[in-house]
């Protein structure tokens, strides 16, 4: 085996051991926290207008067979007049990532109810639910790198699987906002896929152990005018995997059009966060991680894009540049 190959198959056999983890995990993105849409469903509706998010990302540059994914979101509110303090929202949300051995393709219709309970800093509290399914194919023969290996006997049914499998999948969340801070607690999957590889298990499987919960938080100190700083964070903890953590902080300037930050991520990767307020309406995100493991001797880092698009025209946002 060559160095190259050596490495696809320990990561390979990584994947072997965790596949049903990973397709049960929320996506991984460097830019969730301007996209809460993906990780709590109670965000639906919070920036009080109509607002789409569209990332793409390519995981591991450069590695044979690295992961990508792209993902979408749309929500608005159904207030019927900016002076009405409680309000309901809808949201629609897909999902899509393809490994060197697995498809998944996720679909969710997210419901949220606002209420105001303070009217000194204007803070609302949103309890969301969502609704939708998962889809995954599972094939370890699709890749000729991978069918050369050793590791790969073709009579092992683990190894075979690639019967296409589709759950309902359910989310909960909670989320409170002002004009300076948040805070989110979220379940977004109840139900797990199955991990009978041998494809004679296809229904929702509720699994402790692969349910992940969420925390978040941020907020946002005004110097002046055009200097702002948004820390945040979030707290992923997932009874097989253990807890990961993401601290962020991001340099507001330039009247909030541009955003220049870092995060940390606890699986040692480092982060670079650009923002760029194009328009009232447009807002065009980056960020490349690099990793502080052996990885990184085989990739040149992971980059994601992002594009944010809100109808403001109807409605005053709450707050919609800053969460």
């Amino acid at each position: 085996m060559t160095g190259r190959k050596i490495i696809l198959s320990f990561f390979l056999c990584a994947f072997s051991l965790t596949v049903t983890a990973q397709m049960n995990n929320v996506p991984l993105s460097s830019l969730y926290m301007f996209n809460g849409l993906m990780i709590n469903p109670a965000y639906a509706g919070s920036h009080e207008v109509l607002s789409s998010v569209f990332s793409h990302r390519k995981q591991w540059v450069g590695f044979t067979g690295a992961p990508t994914s792209q993902d979408f979101a749309i929500h608005t509110p159904l207030a019927k007049g900016d002076k009405k303090d409680n309000f309901m929202a809808l949201g629609i949300m897909g999902m899509f990532e393809q490994t060197p051995v697995t498809k998944t393709s996720e679909f969710y219709i997210d419901y949220a109810y606002h209420i105001k309970i303070n009217n000194i800093t204007g803070g609302r509290l949103a309890l969301g639910l969502q609704a939708g399914i998962n889809h995954a194919v599972v094939d370890y023969t699709i890749n000729q790198d991978y069918r050369s290996m050793q590791v790969f006997n073709t009579y092992d049914p683990a190894f075979s699987f690639r019967n296409p499998v589709t759950i309902p999948n359910f989310g909960f969340g909670a989320y409170y906002y002002t004009n300076e801070y948040y805070l989110g607690l979220s379940v977004p999957r109840f139900f797990s896929f199955p991990s009978d590889t041998t494809g004679t298990s296809s229904g929702p499987v509720f699994r402790y152990s692969q349910m992940n919960f969420l925390a978040t938080g941020g907020v946002v100190i005004t110097f002046n005018p055009n200097f702002r700083f948004k820390p945040s964070a979030m707290v992923r903890y997932s009874p097989s995997l253990g807890v990961q953590t993401d601290l962020n902080a991001n340099f507001i300037m330039f009247r909030d059009k541009l955003w220049i930050g870092a995060s940390y991520r606890s699986d040692n990767t480092v982060i670079a966060l650009l923002e760029i307020q194009v328009s009232s309406q447009i807002k065009l995100g980056y960020a490349y991680d690099y990793s502080l493991n052996e990885i990184r001797n085989y990739t040149s880092g992971s980059h994601e894009f992002q594009l944010r698009y809100e109808l403001n025209y109807r409605i005053k946002a709450v707050n919609p540049k800053f969460f």
